[in-house]
């Protein structure tokens, strides 16, 4: 336990280290909503490099999880990186601009999100909470 400002200070440092790459794709698509912000991941859309990074199956649509703050209720939810997003509310989504345009509508309450892992069957639905 410890002082939150701190801790929001440490968790600051560690979303600095993040690689290059890592949930650049959505920045500058959507200046109005940065889900970075908003629920503490990144997304980026299904590319070969991200599905070979990822281990993610051809069958696969939607966006992929590529960052998740520590300590955000993202992150306490279970969501890692290279699972896989394929809905927001009831609404599919097949990339970023998809999922932004959807997650954006949430105005700052919790997000629905449908989300699969990388391989094999199963779905699961989490609600995501701003900070």
């Amino acid at each position: 336990l410890g002082d939150r400002k701190d801790i929001d200070g440490l968790s600051g440092q560690e979303e600095d280290n993040v690689a290059p790459g890592q949930g650049e794709s959505f920045e500058g698509k959507s200046p109005s909503f940065d889900v970075r912000k908003a629920y503490g991941f990144t997304v980026e859309n299904l590319t070969a490099k991200n599905r070979q990074t990822f281990d993610i199956a051809e069958d696969r649509k939607g966006v992929v999880v590529t960052f998740v703050a520590a300590r955000s209720d993202a992150a306490e939810k279970g969501l890692v990186p290279g699972i896989i997003i394929t809905a927001v509310g009831t609404k599919r989504v097949n990339n970023v601009q998809e999922f932004m345009a959807e997650a954006s509508k949430s105005g700052g309450k919790p997000v629905l999100i449908l989300i699969q892992g990388p391989k094999g069957p199963g779905q699961r639905t989490l609600a995501i909470l701003p900070p």
